[in-house]
């Protein structure tokens, strides 16, 4: 019980055993977050073990439940009378100067970028320093951790700017898609419903001076449902405005372009999209029709006459034994909305859907044939390409020893052949997807109708291209592991330079109309 931590914390507390109270404080706290008294004590607490920025809203947090709390308000005034607030001001904005990054918390790919500047990083310890109550600070520093890979750290900072400022959505946005990173899909959930609840467009300037203007549409939850832009849109050339569509509140903005950032086939938004589409007069990347045929089940109903689609079927939880029942061999199951091979199995014997069920909640599954695809040394290889305008560019080549193949579990650090084949892969990929397999690249293309998507395949060992899955949400990004991989760095660029590209014939068309 809540009350029962609280009292053994304060007698170990008061008898001077600060890590014994610790525990018993902060399950005090977590169990009733609206108790002024818990609160006190944990931020006593972590003010004494150098979480002043903690303890300080912890504080905060109490003062307004209990304005009239002495011990909470003498502790708060104990915080708070060292405070430099034009000293923040001025170390934060320097910091900002020379990184406007770290002041951008809604792009959920941020722990792709650069380290940041160590000058930047002392410049907003600085910050704190002299204001522990100045959030938009440890918003900053967050980001900071993010992309020096510290991901509990930055969840840390985060909590803390959102707790200092409950009105910074943006920021609650960004700690909801980094718990979501992190699997804690619980607490994620909370935030992000918070943050849309209080506003569905979200600002993010250029990285230089620019007045020109993108509005990307996104689906309302969490990344991977939509486009991740902010790894591919050249940030340097456009102020980019995030709507995540759910409300009809969308200003006018004086927008170029658009671009449809939905990839998920069965999302409502799409229907929103859609209706502010046929008003807004504006050129659009990915046409919210184009994206619904990305649906699972959708590419193996087209006559295509080069690329294999294995049969696929949608299935309800209810139906999923008669749905793997009406395939002759092995299948492949994934959960919908899956992503990342998340609940992917390969089953095989009449049983199996009964145990596949037990180790999954899902309501809705996706049952495909099995193609073996092995190549003739045994290992599997899985192609990644992106179509950009209905041109393909190499991606990336994952080879694995199991048949599910990501290529962030494919061992191709640890071999060097591997890497070799992938460069080559990048090298001779006109080559290698020619004849009949570059018709079934441009099949594919032109039964899917999108500006920009993403591929997976592979070649049957009697040399014809399968086809996984195709849609507009898959991750591209130049963020390598280390120089083992640069022979990646140019075919990536290319990616970028053709996006780019595109995005600005669309843009200009509408100029000159």
């Amino acid at each position: 019980m809540s009350a029962g931590d609280l009292a053994e914390a304060r007698a170990e507390f008061e008898r001077g055993n600060l890590l014994g109270a610790f525990p018993l404080a902060r399950r005090a706290v977590e169990r009733d977050p609206r108790n002024p008294e818990a609160l006190w004590l944990f931020a006593k607490l972590c003010e004494a073990g150098g979480e002043r920025a903690t303890a300080l809203s912890l504080l905060r947090a109490a003062a307004e439940l209990d304005p009239q709390n002495d011990s909470v308000r003498v502790a708060l005034e104990g915080l708070q009378q060292s405070a430099d607030p034009d000293e923040a001001q001025r170390c934060y904005a320097e910091a900002r100067r020379r990184d406007p990054r770290i002041a951008i918390h809604t792009n959920a790919m941020s722990f792709v970028d650069p380290p940041v500047d160590g000058e930047v990083r002392r410049l907003l310890e600085r910050a704190i320093e002299a204001d522990l109550a100045f959030a938009p600070a440890h918003a900053a520093y967050a980001n900071v951790l993010l992309r020096g890979g510290d991901l509990s750290g930055s969840l840390r900072s985060l909590v803390r700017a959102v707790t200092l400022d409950e009105n910074d959505a943006a920021a609650r946005l960004g700690l909801a898609q980094r718990l979501h990173l992190a699997g804690d899909d619980a607490r994620a959930t909370f935030h992000l419903e918070r943050a849309l609840e209080q506003q569905t467009t979200y600002s993010e300037p250029a990285l230089r001076s620019s007045e020109r203007r993108l509005l990307a549409v996104c689906a309302p939850g969490f990344w991977e449902r939509s486009v991740p832009l902010d790894l591919v849109l050249d940030r340097d050339a456009w102020n980019v405005d995030k709507w995540y569509a759910q409300r009809e509140d969308l200003p006018d903005r004086g927008y170029e372009i658009a671009v449809n950032a939905i990839a998920e086939p069965d999302a409502g938004a799409l229907a929103a999209a859609a209706a502010y589409f046929s008003d807004a007069g504006l050129p659009v990347l990915n046409q919210p029709a184009a994206v619904a045929r990305t649906e699972r089940a959708y590419l193996c109903t087209r006559p295509l006459a080069h690329a294999v689609v294995p049969r696929t079927v949608r299935a309800a939880r209810a139906e999923l034994r008669e749905a793997v029942a009406s395939f002759d061999g092995e299948v492949v199951v994934r959960p919908g909305g899956s992503h990342k091979g998340e609940g992917l199995q390969r089953l095989s014997a009449a049983g199996e859907p009964d145990r596949y069920l037990e180790t999954t909640p899902a309501q809705e599954f996706y049952v495909s044939a099995y193609a073996e695809y092995a190549s003739n040394d045994g290992y599997y290889r899985k192609y990644r390409i992106l179509f950009i305008g209905g041109r393909p560019f190499p991606y990336h080549l994952a080879i694995s020893p199991h048949w599910m193949v990501h290529y962030f579990s494919a061992p191709m650090a640890q071999h060097a052949w591997m890497r070799e084949e992938e460069a080559a892969f990048f090298r001779r990929f006109d080559a290698l997807f020619d004849g009949s397999r570059r018709a079934a690249l441009d099949e594919v293309n032109a039964a899917l109708g999108l500006d920009y998507f993403g591929m997976d395949c592979a070649l049957l060992p009697d040399g014809r291209v399968l086809v996984f899955e195709a849609n507009a949400n898959m991750l591209v990004h130049d963020a390598e592991p280390d120089d083992r991989f640069a022979y990646k760095d140019e075919p990536v660029a290319r990616i970028f330079k053709a996006f780019a590209q595109l995005v600005e014939r669309r843009a200009n068309r509408r100029a000159k109309a």
